[in-house]
């Protein structure tokens, strides 16, 4: 008698699950099929009804581990707006650094891509774009409550300064697209870096000083 697919689904959900978190925590090549399923308190012959090999897990692990991640987690855990330094804190959060919540793929596979096939690497850098794409989305919408603002204090000049702003709104959108580029660099590679630290009052430091800096990236003059 084939499993409901309710049952089905939890259980590719548990093992997708173990995967994020081990191959997280050590890597592709130090940990197997055998290591997942125990992790998941699954039989080993259960894997099979759901992928056919460590790589294919493992490129699903670095593709779904976004929807699990903070940032995410945060989404869809608050009804309100979030500014872009509650994504930028709860990404630096100890929790995340420690990782005692799912970890984003972006961190958490970081340096593991690098020696993975073209394939696993594709799947990365979409990812990437997609995270880059929501930091840029707050950036806008930030830029664009100022620019409601500002269009309230000029409105007997609104016709003809908006030509005249046209340009310079080219610019900030530029100016955003590199900025939450840099942004994502910086969160990711705070992240990365905090890990390999022993010294808590230097990661303390370091995620202050990626805070700080994330902050001034929220204008665009």
């Amino acid at each position: 008698m084939p499993w409901p697919s309710t049952r089905k689904q939890q259980t590719r959900e548990k093992i997708v699950r173990s995967a994020i978190t081990l191959f997280a925590q050590h890597g592709f090549h130090r940990v197997a099929i055998t290591d997942v399923m125990k992790h998941a308190q699954l039989t080993h012959g259960a894997f099979y009804s759901h992928f056919d090999s460590k790589m294919a897990i493992y490129q699903t692990a670095v593709s779904e581990a976004i929807t699990h991640s903070p940032i995410a987690t945060q989404l869809q855990s608050t009804t309100t707006s979030l500014t872009l330094n509650d994504i930028v804190a709860t990404y630096l959060s100890p929790p995340h650094i420690e990782q005692t919540i799912s970890p984003c793929p972006l961190a958490a596979f970081a340096t593991d891509v690098t020696t993975q096939n073209p394939t696993i690497q594709h799947c990365y850098t979409q990812v990437f774009k997609g995270m880059v794409a929501l930091l840029e989305a707050h950036m806008a919408n930030h830029d664009g409550e100022q620019s409601c603002a500002q269009q309230k204090d000029d409105q007997p000049n609104a016709i003809e300064q908006r030509e005249a702003r046209q340009p310079k709104e080219e610019q900030k959108d530029n100016a955003a697209s590199a900025d939450a580029l840099a942004l994502a660099a910086m969160m990711i590679g705070g992240v990365v870096i905090a890990r390999t630290l022993t010294d808590p009052a230097l990661v303390h430091q370091l995620t202050a000083a990626c805070q700080h800096h994330a902050s001034t990236l929220t204008t665009h003059d």
